[in-house]
């Protein structure tokens, strides 16, 4: 004799929850985000959204460290194809600037967007922003490892504080890319940064 599972929660791919919703949270921001319009990106009810990840705050945390995650693999892999150092650095600025061209308004980064949504209002947030910004720092140090191994840029650079400058640098250009600055515009900032580490 069968028997029914009472109060099974619903069933959901977990992943394909947080990639609707990342993107949701990517165009709008949090605080433009609504439970409706999450609710509706998702196709949860109100009750599974909380059960499985305990609200909105709570999911767009989670929505912060999959970008983050997802960003810092694709990156790596980028990475681990290029055999130029400069080239991987170059071609990571100027995917910023092409969205200057797009037929769709540029998002930017959901990292450097958060963390001017919510400056220092939320620690548990600041928390998975600096750790974002601590990846990009990391992957562009690795590159530039790479590009002093190629000897495409001195050997007495100090990679620290290039990765530091270089992370001010893609956040400038997605900023002002969203700002409205043309494409051509930004990759010659981008040509100039670029100059400089060599």
């Amino acid at each position: 004799m069968s028997t029914m599972s009472i109060g099974r929660p619903q069933e959901f791919n977990y992943e394909k929850v947080l990639d609707s919703a990342t993107e949701l949270f990517w165009r709008n921001g949090f605080e433009s985000t609504s439970m409706s319009e999450l609710l509706s990106a998702t196709g949860l009810s109100k009750s599974s959204l909380y059960q499985s990840f305990g609200g909105k705050s709570e999911l767009f945390q989670k929505c912060l460290e999959n970008y983050s995650s997802s960003m810092t693999r694709q990156l790596l892999d980028n990475l681990s194809h290029t055999e130029s150092g400069i080239t991987f650095i170059e071609a990571l600025l100027n995917s910023a600037a092409e969205e200057a061209s797009g037929k769709l308004k540029p998002k930017g980064c959901l990292i450097m967007n958060t963390a001017t949504e919510f400056s220092r209002k939320d620690t548990a947030v600041l928390g998975y922003v600096e750790k974002g910004i601590s990846e990009f720092k990391r992957i562009f140090s690795l590159a530039l490892a790479k590009a002093q191994s190629k000897n495409e840029i001195p050997q007495e650079k100090d990679i620290n504080q290039l990765s530091s400058y270089l992370v001010g640098v893609m956040s400038g250009i997605r900023a002002m890319v969203k700002g409205g600055i043309s494409e051509d515009e930004a990759k010659v900032i981008i040509k100039i940064a670029v100059h400089s580490l060599m």
